[in-house]
């Protein structure tokens, strides 16, 4: 209940610092607003007030302990508070930001300008003229604020909304327009301002959202668009020190990092005359100090996955980098790790053999090989006797699920599925930090160091030069499954034309911190368009992940999607060609990208749409999320729906591997972010037991292991 303070005036403070008396009709009538005429619920939300209004009282103090009360009312048995929530706040964010009746929306030029003003984009008034800013503002959408949800509003403002002074000056519909103008602002004027419309509706509408890195620098000066890049290091000094210099440059542009380091000779091994490695650990503690010191934009610590093979002779040293116990100066836990599997490790695991390690220096052959040539190999070297260890298959298997099972990571790595089932000549070597990019990486090569002297003004100039490698990019999307379901063949063929044709000139349009990611973005063209909000897709149909129905649903929606995108590509590649590597590929029809698909997990995307993540179930219908207000994350019509969602705890592993086995078969050629889910992660039995299941059925890899008592760590890059 709302109380006046006794005996004191009730002036409340209102934003431009004049008084205005307390008027109990005007803070119930802004409730009914809100509750949409609901005066039960109005009502309800008085009664729950604990407010004392004393002597000038800050109108901001008033509505946030308002927005307050109404989001902690919020529950499983009352959704109903969320939506009232969402249009207090927005209501707040119009007033704060803008001063405006909730009827207005800011004049979209004036919004343009004030940003270029401040510097905060490039001046696209000299690209786009008045008429068409004006035609642009005029396709604004206001009432699609309010098909975001609460956490969906709270996050575009805290994270996305670029801002002056530390204070958001975007509204969401101008975020949106800023994404759709990026993607078409050196198109031809005769075609762009259609083509940004179009796109400004696909992603206002919530047809597909767009990974982080292109929210965060869309319009920006240096604007960087990839989410992920994957490095090669080299078994020498000199790579070493190029690829940790080429993932400080990625990361503190927004981007997060991977770096396969199954090249790096054992510990022990022989450098030069007479020298001894210290083995693959201290350069990785290297690269744990390049992602602290360059965090992403300033605003989150940097983030990066290490790969290592299976059979290399310091796996049980590496396996153990990311324990909490032990001795320090052995591990790197700001990293997170992957190893590579191959299935000759996991048939012996099965069949309780033993296994051989071996030094990558002496063992080198191994690393470009899989499937038949990878056996025949690796048991040549262990005929040879040149294994500097042997161990049981099991006792590695044991250490693999106990550090998967502590820490939730430990990603898998699944060597042959992965590159048997690739578009690419060369060999995969890795996967990203989410595990559903899979791109071919080359080391640079060092050539020279070179000194130029002047000696008239006594000055000096050092140039060192490589032979380019691969240094791979990933360029992410994510399509709302349940919008598709719902759109005409026509509609789908059209916005993905038009995600296509933008993702094409982002690959074109964007700054390269590192040229070797350039040369391969600009040469593959690689993409990687996804799946967002399939749970709640699946639960409007009433069907269970567990569900045969699920896996015929999974086949139409995979089926889908490929057959509107290829042709989309395909079309692509008929008006601007294929892309130039295309002879690298084992492509048969014509395509502006080297691959298509990927899905990437879209944890913090999908709740600006109010969609849930990927293609992961729910771990619960409803979430606390910190923030500047105690935001609850509700399922999607969860008032409709509580019955119907299946909880990712109650769903066999197998059940959820079957799925990714059909979308790896029918959509994918990348991969996927798969997590898995286990109420008891005591017994590494089982855990082996799941990967071996999932290597079985074709699945690439496997991100995290999640317990109903782990914390995962959201790859923000990758959130598409």
């Amino acid at each position: 209940m709302v109380e006046l303070v006794a005996n004191k005036m009730h002036n409340i403070i209102k934003r431009d610092g004049t008084l205005e008396p307390y008027d109990y009709m005007k803070l119930y009538n802004v409730l009914l607003w809100a509750c949409e005429d609901n005066s039960t619920l109005a009502d309800s939300i008085l009664e729950s007030l604990n407010l004392k209004i004393y002597d000038r009282m800050p109108i901001s103090v008033l509505v946030d302990e308002v927005i307050d009360t109404v989001s902690n009312l919020t529950s499983q048995i009352t959704p109903q508070y969320d939506n009232v929530a969402k249009r207090l706040y927005l209501q707040k964010m119009y007033k704060d930001l803008y001063n405006m009746r909730r009827s207005q929306y800011p004049n979209y030029i004036d919004v343009i300008n004030n940003l270029i003003n401040e510097d905060k984009i490039i001046d696209i008034t000299a690209i786009l003229d008045k008429d068409e800013l004006i035609k642009l503002g005029e396709a604004i959408k206001p009432e699609r604020d309010l098909n975001s949800t609460y956490l969906g509003l709270n996050l575009f403002f805290d994270k996305y909304s670029i801002k002056i002074n530390n204070k958001p000056v975007e509204l969401l519909q101008h975020g949106f327009m800023r994404l759709a103008i990026q993607g078409f602002l050196y198109e031809d004027k005769s075609v762009r301002t259609d083509l940004i419309i179009q796109r400004y509706n696909d992603l206002s509408t919530f047809v597909y959202t767009e990974a982080t890195p292109k929210w965060l620098n869309s319009l920006t000066k240096d604007a960087q668009m990839a989410s992920c890049c994957m490095h090669q290091l080299a078994d020498n000094s000199e790579s070493i020190n190029k690829v940790i210099g080429d993932i400080g440059q990625y990361s503190r542009h927004g981007g997060g990092n991977a770096v396969d380091v199954s090249q790096l000779r054992m510990r022990g091994s022989e450098i030069g005359i007479g020298g001894k490695s210290s083995g693959p650990t201290p350069t990785i503690q290297h690269i744990e100090s390049a992602i602290t010191l360059f965090n992403q934009l300033g605003a989150r610590p940097g983030a990066c996955v290490v790969t290592f093979q299976w059979w290399h002779a310091d796996v049980l040293e590496l396996l153990e980098l990311k324990d909490e116990g032990g001795n320090e100066s052995k591990r790197a836990r700001k990293l997170q790790y992957s190893i590579k599997l191959n299935r000759i490790f996991l048939r012996r695991l099965e069949s309780g053999q033993d296994i051989s390690l071996f030094d990558p220096k002496i063992a080198k052959s191994l690393l470009n090989l899989y499937g038949t040539e990878f056996d025949k190999e690796y048991e040549r070297l262990e005929q040879a006797g040149l294994a500097e260890k042997v161990i049981t298959a099991s006792d590695l298997g044991y250490m693999i699920a106990k550090i998967r099972a502590e820490t939730g990571n430990l990603y898998i790595y699944f060597d042959e599925n992965s590159n048997e089932q690739s578009p690419f000549k060369q060999k995969i070597t890795q996967s990203n930090l989410c595990q559903e990019i899979h791109l071919p990486t080359v080391a640079a090569e060092h050539i020279k160091d070179t000194l130029t002297l002047d000696l008239t003004n006594q000055t000096y100039e050092t140039k060192t030069s490589y032979k380019a490698g691969l240094l791979a990019l990933c360029n992410l999307s994510s399509i709302n499954v349940a919008k598709w379901d719902s759109m005409s063949t026509k509609e789908q063929a059209n916005s993905a034309y038009c995600l296509l044709r933008a993702s094409d000139n982002l690959i074109d349009w964007q700054y390269y911190p590192v040229k070797d990611g350039e040369m391969f973005n600009r040469n593959y063209r690689a993409i990687g368009i996804g799946m967002n909000n399939l749970a709640y897709h699946f639960a409007s149909k009433d069907i269970k992940y567990s569900d045969d129905a699920a896996k015929l649903e999974m086949q139409h929606l995979s089926t889908s999607i490929k057959e509107i995108f290829t042709e989309a590509s395909a079309t692509l590649a008929m008006e601007r060609g294929n892309f130039p590597f295309y002879d690298k590929c084992n492509l048969t029809k014509p395509s502006r990208f080297s691959t298509l698909f990927a899905i990437a997990p879209t944890a913090t995307s999908s709740i600006i749409i109010g969609a849930t993540e990927g293609i992961e179930p729910v771990s619960n219908l409803i979430s606390e999320k910190t923030g500047t207000y105690s935001n609850k994350q509700l399922v999607p019509d969860l008032a409709n729906l509580r019955g119907k969602y299946e909880l990712a705890f109650d769903i066999p592993t197998k059940d959820l591997y079957d799925l990714a086995a059909i979308r790896q078969k029918y959509l994918l050629d990348q991969g996927q972010s798969i997590n898995t889910y286990m109420t008891n992660t005591n017994s590494a039995y089982d855990i082996m037991s799941d990967i071996i299941y999932a290597e079985k059925v074709g699945i690439k890899s496997l991100y995290y292991l999640q317990s109903k008592n782990s914390e995962v760590e959201h790859c923000e890059s990758c959130s598409s």
